[in-house]
């Protein structure tokens, strides 16, 4: 059996550089995997962008409700309402035409997922609408026109059936 050779019997210890190299090189890795699969992400957290996407967002969100006849209508949310239903005091702003703050995909991801939360739990929150209107309520509408870059709007409209998720 070999002796271990160390400091004590003439051998060279291993350089601390090399457990640092070793954390570094791993480090630079894991940052460029997480840049190379942006994509993949709805929201594109870690997307690296030189020069910002110059966007804009105009957010419209209603609640389809069914009369007693039969018939369905929409009634639009005032911001202050739909931020006051979802929790989050940055979709207090309906109706107005704003600068997407780090991309239009990223602002549609958000709006949708907030009136999706908003879908799944309507009429649970205190101070949330009357039982008349929880029952008559079908479903949550948001509206987006997004404009990339100073082009013509996209216009996308997104339902979510208001109940428990499946």
């Amino acid at each position: 059996m070999e002796a271990r050779r160390g400091p004590a019997n003439g051998g060279e210890v291993p350089s601390p550089r090399a457990g640092i190299f070793a954390f570094y090189t791993l480090f630079f890795a894991l940052q460029l995997a997480l840049v190379a699969t942006v994509g993949l992400r709805g929201d594109e957290t870690f997307a690296f962008r030189m020069f910002s996407e110059a966007s804009t967002i105009e957010p419209r969100v209603a609640i389809v409700h069914t009369a007693p006849n039969g018939t369905t209508f929409e009634v639009p949310l005032h911001g202050d309402e739909f931020a006051a239903l979802v929790g989050r005091r940055e979709f207090d702003r309906l109706g107005l035409r704003r600068v997407a703050s780090y991309g239009a995909e990223v602002q549609r991801f958000r709006w949708r997922a907030a009136a999706g939360y908003l879908a799944r739990h309507w009429g649970a929150r205190d101070g949330g609408p009357t039982s008349a209107e929880v029952r008559s309520a079908q479903a949550v509408v948001v509206r987006l026109a997004t404009s990339r870059n100073g082009r013509a709007d996209v216009v996308t409209e997104d339902r979510f059936p208001i109940g428990p998720a499946e």
